[in-house]
């Protein structure tokens, strides 16, 4: 019998290299630009910082420096559709099979990130931030608190596009004193529009993902809550540092 031990399951993210062995010395590498984009827009590797460039050992090897979201991601980088097609185009181009090279010493720290790894996923709560907090922001999963990676997520542009609009307004009401009040009121006002569009987007996650998706609330004050601000019902707790409650029926959590 398994145990919930062996359920849940914490990964981060993986600085790698994929190199591409050329079949002409002489040959540019310039149909290989965009494959990194092609990487982040299937949620395989992280948007940023990405190098396509020849190895200095043989510049018959190009190398496009990445950062993968995790081992699934590396094992399976090759499989999905729109890389299939890039690799099938590359084919005749190369002598061998891409290889993956894990990297050690990096100009970035991604230490601090956890992806979350669990065979199976009860919860998951959408709680973006400011741009720079990369180990902080995005989609938690219920029962790990790591990371969820992006190719996890289902038509992920909606609600990931949302998380940057929201990680914008966060970054203006933290270094702008003219637009503090507006942007306050964004991020915490349930009726907002940034609000209510996020609410609406993390119910077609829900619908998708058949698990309880919970937006994360705004406050500025951090005092436990005794009642939640929509429907005054009671609230759980949360083993996370944030948030710390939740309300199952609104699905919000604070």
């Amino acid at each position: 019998m398994r145990t919930e031990k062996k359920l849940i399951g914490v990964g981060r993210p993986l600085p790698a290299v994929i190199r591409f062995h050329l079949h002409e010395r002489e040959d540019t590498g310039r149909e290989f630009i965009g494959l990194g984009a092609a990487l982040a827009q299937d949620g395989l590797i992280q948007d940023a910082p990405q190098v396509l460039r020849r190895s200095i050992e043989d510049p018959s090897v190009l190398e496009l420096s990445c950062t993968f979201q995790d081992r699934t991601a590396i094992r399976g980088w090759q499989r999905t559709r729109s890389l299939r097609s890039w690799l099938t185009r590359l084919r005749t181009g190369l002598l061998a099979a891409p290889e993956v090279v894990l990297v050690r010493d990096v100009e970035f720290d991604v230490d601090d990130i956890r992806t979350c790894a669990c065979r199976h996923r009860r919860s998951l709560f959408v709680q973006p931030g400011p741009t720079w907090d990369r180990a902080g922001s995005g989609i938690a999963c219920g029962v790990c608190r790591g990371r969820l990676p992006a190719y996890c997520i289902p038509a992920r542009s909606q609600i990931l596009c949302w998380c940057y609009a929201y990680s914008r307004v966060f970054d203006i009401w933290y270094r702008s004193d003219v637009l503090e009040a507006w942007s306050e009121e964004q991020l915490s006002d349930l009726e907002s529009h940034l609000k209510i569009e996020g609410r609406n987007r993390c119910g077609a996650l829900e619908r998708s993902m058949r698990m309880p998706v919970h937006l994360c609330v705004f406050r500025v004050e951090q005092d436990p809550l005794a009642r939640c601000p929509e429907c005054g019902g009671g609230l759980d707790p949360v083993e996370m540092n944030f948030p710390r409650q939740r309300c199952l029926d609104c699905r919000l959590a604070f």
